[in-house]
């Protein structure tokens, strides 16, 4: 009788359910059904892309018709062979569009968050490419899960040495003066999902120090800041971007605003539309994060006299 076959301890594998460090990509909210909102995910991918592929092959369509013109009048060349080698690369060329990867999805161990890492092409800058999906979606309604849209430049565990650096090399890098000698104002969009070790008032407190050590003539401002420094954290990965007229733009909503209940008929608006665009939500979120970054400015200027007046005696 033959040996029993050891199977292999599969079981035992756990399953990945945060996103890897010191990745960029692009996390989308969404209502539920998340096959659907993923399957409108690479939609709406593919159709930035081929827009932007299509625009490029034209031109090298025309530049490639204004040498066969020339080959033409030269005589160099046959017009079948013309036409074969026009074929052969429109071939190559839909084959490689057809066949390219661009976004591979990541786990995050939260519900209704998809996380999506871009390939070499598009990782490049994930915040032109947010704008590029907001503003299709906001010009032709394209969206019915989906609700918001945010780039992350840049992930990291919740290890507090290791957020500070990255605050601090985003700070280096945004909070700069223009040509004007104008310093940008900033707000802090807090979030946290699956995870209750992070506080809001320790990551504010994070992003204030480094402003004020790197770039201290940069104001605050709640209503309409120009840099948005966005601290999120899902499950145990905090997501740091900064996005560029974050609040005018709805937090990067891919809905068009509400209508008001005159124009719309007195309708009531389904609830998976309201989601995460209530006013009042925004509101009190926002009026917190100015408590708490007022009360942080004052106990940094009470610091700073007490130290002057040390100093003086």
């Amino acid at each position: 009788m033959s040996e029993k076959r050891k199977r292999p301890f599969h079981w035992k594998r756990t399953k990945q359910k945060t996103v890897e460090p010191y990745v960029s990509g692009l996390l989308f909210t969404c209502s539920g059904n998340e096959k659907q909102a993923i399957r409108e995910v690479y939609n709406l991918i593919d159709t930035i892309v081929d827009s932007s592929t299509i625009c490029d092959q034209t031109k090298q369509n025309s530049n490639n018709t204004l040498c066969a013109i020339n080959d033409e009048d030269s005589g160099s060349e046959d017009i079948a062979d013309t036409i074969k080698r026009f074929c052969k690369n429109a071939r190559e060329s839909n084959s490689i569009v057809r066949h390219e990867r661009r976004m591979w999805q990541r786990p995050t161990g939260v519900n209704n968050c998809l996380f999506f890492v871009p390939n070499a092409d598009l990782a490049d800058d994930v915040y032109s490419l947010a704008d590029r999906i907001v503003a299709m979606a906001l010009e032709k309604p394209c969206c019915r899960t989906l609700q918001r849209v945010i780039p992350v430049e840049v992930t990291c565990q919740v290890n507090m040495p290791m957020i500070n650096r990255e605050i601090c090399r985003l700070v280096a890098k945004y909070f700069i003066a223009s040509d004007d000698g104008k310093w940008p104002t900033y707000s802090v969009d807090f979030k946290a999902r699956n995870n209750s070790s992070m506080k809001r008032t320790i990551a504010l407190k994070m992003v204030c120090e480094a402003v004020s050590q790197m770039a201290p003539f940069c104001r605050i401002d709640l209503d309409k800041p120009d840099i948005a420094v966005l601290f999120h954290v899902l499950h145990n990965t905090v997501l740091l971007s900064c996005v560029k007229r974050f609040y005018q733009r709805r937090k990067m909503s891919l809905h068009k605003e509400r209508e008001s209940p005159g124009a719309t008929g007195n309708r009531t608006i389904p609830p998976d539309v309201v989601g995460e665009d209530d006013d009042d939500t925004n509101r009190s979120s926002r009026q917190s994060t100015g408590r708490a970054l007022e009360s942080y400015n004052d106990n940094t200027e009470v610091d700073s006299e007490e130290r002057q007046q040390t100093d003086g005696q």
